[in-house]
Formats: C-alpha cells, structure tokens, sequence
C-alpha cells in the first residue's frame, strides 16, 4: 500500500507460500560402508547442512551430539560400540523437524569363538580321510573353519605342515598325503577373523597304499598233470579271505580256486592239472581289501605258470639207413633220437630194440636237451624181418612219452639178400576218358 501527498492510496497484492521442511538428511561417510572389525571404538563423521545439530545413534542409544562446522562436516571421536552388530544413525535436527541419516551397520566381534571339537577321522580310498567337527554345548560359535595337521604333534597352528583353505562347512576331507600317523586340529573364525582356540588334536594313520598279492607254486613250472600246491601271499593285512581265479591257456571262463588260510597273510589252494590242456601260460586274477578299505584288483606278481600236459615224443634215425644186413656179427647201428622238447634237467630217455629174434636190447643214449644218440649192436641171430624200437621220455612237467613219430621199425637181414615185399594184392584197373587207365 502506498499514499501520496494528496492523500491518495494504491495498494498491490501478490500470493507467497511458505513452505517449512526438516533439515536434510545427513551423510555419514566414515565409515563408508558397511563392514566389521574387533576394535569397538570407531570414529564417525559425516556431512549435513551447515550449522545444524548432529546426534549419534547406536540401536537407538545416543552416543553424542554435536553440530557441523561451516562446511557442513561432523565427527565423533573414538565413539564406543556395543559387541554385535551397531545400527549407527546421524541424526539432523533443527526448529522445524529432524532428520536421519541412511543406517551404516558395523559389527563388533571382540570375542573369540569357542573352541571346536574334532571327531575321529575316518579313511575311505576314493576321497582320502574325512574329517568332521562341531560345536561345543556353549560359547561363541564360528562361521568359518580351518583345518591344520602335522606328522607330529603341535600346539600352535604354525607348527603344523599342512593346512586347508578357510571352509564354511563343519567338514572336510585330506588326501595325497605320505603313509604315515598323522595329528589334526581344527580352529574356527568369526565374522571378523577373531580365532578361536585350536581344537584337541586327534591322531590317526593315513595309508592309501593297496595290498600287494604275489603268487607262487609248489612246483617249478612248466606244470604237467596232477595236483598243484598255490600259495597266494599279502604285504598286508586284509579285511577278508582274497578271492583267486585261474583261467588256463585255451580255457573258455576261469576257475574259482577256494583259499585256505595257512598263515599271517598267506593263502593256500591247489589245483588238479588235467590231460588233454593245450600248452601256454595260465591267467591269474585276484582281489583283496585291506584293513584301510584299500582294494588290489588284478594279477598277483609272481613267476609265469606255463602249462604242459603234453607228453614228449621222437623221430628215430639209424646210420646206416635200414634195411640193415647182419651176415656178419656185431654190426654196430648208430641211432640218433630228436625229442619234440628237452627232456628233464637230471634225467635221460631211454631206448630199446625188439628184434624179429630174440629179446630186447637197451641202447645206452649219451646226449643233452632234445638231442640224443646211441650205439645199437646187431648179430646175425636176430633174425630177418623188422624190429622195433621203443622209447620213453620224460619232459620238465613230468609229463612221460612214449610215442614215436617216425623210425619206430629197422629191417634186418642176415641173408644175401633182403626178402622182397609182398606182392600188391587187390589191385584194380578203371578205364578212363582219353585212352587213360
């Protein structure tokens, strides 16, 4: 409104709204995140208006006051914080109204977690030992877990030579180590790191090497027919009987052998060798399981088991050549035996003639192996016609032979002559296309 000197009055109107807002939420910046520590006094700061009162709050509890400077910063020094998580709020308030600031968690973790308690390990072949642990019945529990152990007993984590990464499961399982006794413990973290405790350490032996099964015979091979001692032998003590099949060369399926425990880890069988297998070597397979649950699956070691149920035979030869003359006493014959295989170290085959007269004459044989060679002598009084010869050998299976291939007869005569053959009989002609008969 406005008046002038004559007295006249002017008046303008004009509409304003006021508008009256709490101050701005303040910031806090320090922390800058949420996170958590083992150290319960943190300093806070922040930011607000300017020139604005500041309260700190934990969980609801007031920890200060205090007001921005003319940038509009606060701080709180060294504010004490309650174990556990810390719901921290600046709050701004003036004439108008207050405001919070977004809450900032921290968690104070001072106290140590309990001690944990170590079960018994427990070996399985495929994954190693797996050991377990759990809480006590009171105290602070842990979150996160880390398993340590040694070949000798510790005390202190850094005196242990193998440790697992940090784990949050109650559980964890340790392979690849060396045969041997070995001591664990375990320790668990908080939220913050804090550890608790190493746990009672538990001892236990860590073997993962499976049995070894070796294989021998109560006689040398080569084996003829007949019964077979088998000794069947572990480097270790085994949770149960083994099992042994034996598949000979040209068999068509194995054969279960029943195994008799005769001594500390050592097995006994046999087996009845019978006439007419093919020569070759035998297939063994045995399975075992050790105290440790460690399995051999496979051939035992031990000396190749070749077979041989095939007796030795010859092939004669005579110098001179048959048909022999005899007119003359004391011809002296030079017979030469082949073997179809090396008869026996320590034995020597023996040979006799059968002449169309008289009785057997033995021919002495010197010789080696499968070669052999004697002197036959011959008279006159032996007669004409064809003897024979007879021979027995014995092989390094013990298999004895008998059969003679070729040269088993030798013609003698002690005539001018030689009889002459027989005259053919049955002798037939058949006429043919072509002018053939």
């Amino acid at each position: 409104m406005a008046r002038d000197t004559a007295g006249n009055i002017a008046t303008i109107e004009n509409n304003v709204v006021v508008f009256v807002t709490p101050p701005v939420a303040p910031v806090i910046t320090q922390p800058a995140a949420d996170f958590g520590t083992n150290n319960n006094t943190l300093t806070i700061s922040g930011t607000a208006e300017p020139a604005i009162s500041i309260q700190l709050t934990d969980n609801g509890q007031v920890l200060g006051v205090t007001n921005t400077d003319a940038t509009g910063h606060f701080t709180f020094p060294n504010a004490t914080l309650m174990e556990g998580v810390n719901a921290l709020l600046a709050v701004a308030s003036d004439a108008i109204g207050i405001t919070p600031s977004a809450a900032r968690h921290v968690t104070v973790e001072t106290i140590s977690p309990a001690a944990l308690v170590l079960s018994t390990p427990v070996y399985f072949p495929a994954t190693g030992l797996k050991l377990a642990w759990q809480f006590q019945a009171t105290g602070k529990q842990a979150t996160t877990f880390q398993l340590f152990w040694s070949p000798t007993a510790f005390t202190s984590t850094n005196q242990a030579t193998g440790r697992s990464i940090v784990l949050t499961t109650m559980s964890d399982s340790v392979q690849g180590l060396t045969n041997g006794t070995y001591y664990f413990g375990v320790i668990g973290y908080d939220a913050v790191g804090n550890p608790s405790p190493l746990s009672p350490l538990v001892s236990t032996v860590y073997d993962a090497t499976p049995p070894a099964l070796s294989i021998a015979y109560n006689l040398p091979p080569p084996v003829g027919v007949g019964p077979l001692g088998i000794v069947l032998t572990s480097s270790k003590n085994l949770a149960a009987t083994p099992s042994l099949t034996i598949q000979p060369f040209g068999a068509a399926s194995p054969i279960l052998l029943s195994l008799t425990n005769v001594a500390l880890n050592t097995w006994q069988s046999s087996l009845n060798v019978p006439a007419g297998l093919p020569f070759g070597a035998a297939s063994f397979l045995a399975t075992a399981q050790d105290l440790m649950g460690n399995v051999f699956n496979g051939a035992p070691s031990g000396v190749l088991l070749v077979i041989n149920t095939i007796p030795p035979a010859g092939r004669i030869t005579t110098t001179p050549l048959g048909p022999i003359q005899t007119t003359n006493n004391n011809v002296n014959v030079t017979v030469s035996l082949a073997l179809s295989e090396q008869a026996a170290l320590g034995t020597m085959p023996t040979l006799s003639f059968t002449p169309p007269v008289g009785t057997n004459v033995s021919v002495t044989l010197g010789g080696i192996g499968s070669n052999w060679s004697g002197t036959l002598p011959l008279a006159s009084a032996m007669g004409s016609g064809f003897g024979r010869f007879a021979m027995s050998a014995q092989d390094s299976a013990g298999n004895i032979g008998t059969n003679i291939l070729s040269g088993a007869q030798l013609e003698l005569y002690n005539t001018g002559l030689p009889s002459p053959p027989a005259a053919p009989t049955n002798l037939v002609a058949t006429s043919l296309p072509g002018g053939q008969v």
